[in-house]
């Protein structure tokens, strides 16, 4: 690891003041359960450390007439959130399926959103990929078991989306708050990543998590499939909301997890359920339209009978 300077930010206007000052040379921490890896592995070099721990008034959870979390929550405080238990399910069990209970005792859900794709290409500074500035992705024709199935910008990029928090949002139809130098801008969780990456701007901050009040007859449920049982990411993961009317779905919002450089969301499947009773069939249809587009690699076309099974098995529990 090398050596950094590092600050306390006892306000946000005060952490957004220090990353302007230093930029791209700055990164934030708070749990620091993927930074502090990152730093080890010297995938990450900041200069200066932004402790926003120290904020006290970015860690709540709170409902009127939305749910509000505030970015600093911990996912151990998320999973065990009476007020979320119920009502937004999915993203109770998103929260309780992220590795172990001493990372989400220290992890916030500001920084899963937030955290870096899995890639050992990417990851690894002997490696310049289309991330880190190079021409190429090596995982193409390279090691690809926990690659992506979806790709995006026109297959230059694998990387897994590691994130178990996000897809459940998005099936949430979630928001995040931002703040920057500019003031504030409220944007749809979907919306917050694009194809390296995710759309913060220099000196911004992820301060608040944004969730409609489900409609009635809604259920929601999220679904994770890892290769070690106590903790790991995802090969594969499925966020699930379903709105019913007398049997027969209405609404339907799907993301998954694991397969692809950003949440995938799963739009065909959407389209599939609505109008329908959701049995078995309609389940079995709607998988197999969003698995209609995988491109998996040489080594990880195991990961399409995980994905659809998971997806499957994830509709039918709504």
């Amino acid at each position: 690891m090398e050596i950094f300077e590092h600050f306390n930010a006892f306000s946000i206007d005060e952490a957004i003041s220090l990353l302007s000052r230093y930029g791209e040379d700055a990164s934030i921490i708070a749990g620091g359960t993927d930074l502090i890896v990152g730093m080890k592995q010297k995938v990450k070099d900041p200069k200066y450390v932004i402790n926003i721990k120290t904020i006290p008034s970015l860690a709540y959870i709170r409902e009127d007439d939305e749910l509000r979390i505030g970015a600093l929550t911990t996912l151990h405080g998320i999973e065990n959130s009476p007020i979320i238990k119920g009502k937004y399910a999915c993203l109770q069990e998103a929260a309780h399926s992220v590795a172990s209970i001493h990372i989400r005792n220290l992890g916030t859900i500001g920084g899963n959103l937030c955290q870096q794709e899995q890639c050992w290409y990417s990851r690894n500074p002997q490696f310049a990929c289309h991330r880190t500035g190079g021409d190429q992705c090596f995982a193409f024709e390279g090691e690809s078991e926990f690659s992506a199935i979806f790709p995006i910008l026109g297959e230059k990029c694998w990387a897994s989306f590691p994130s178990d928090i996000a897809p459940a949002l998005i099936a949430l139809n979630a928001k995040v708050k931002i703040a920057g130098p500019t003031g504030e801008r409220v944007v749809p969780v979907e919306d917050l990543y694009c194809e390296l990456g995710n759309t913060l701007q220099v000196a911004e901050i992820l301060t608040e998590i944004q969730i409609p009040v489900p409609k009635p007859n809604t259920k929601s449920t999220y679904l994770k499939f890892r290769l070690s049982r106590g903790c790991g990411f995802a090969v594969a993961s499925s966020a699930v909301a379903v709105t019913k009317e007398k049997g027969i779905c209405r609404e339907a919002r799907i993301a998954l997890g694991g397969i692809a450089p950003i949440p995938w969301r799963g739009k065909k499947a959407e389209e599939v359920l609505k109008g329908k009773e959701i049995d078995d069939k309609a389940a079995e249809d709607a998988a197999n339209a969003v698995m209609a587009d995988a491109k998996p690699l040489k080594k990880n076309a195991y990961k399409e009978p995980i994905t659809k099974a998971v997806l499957k098995r994830a509709i039918l529990a709504c």
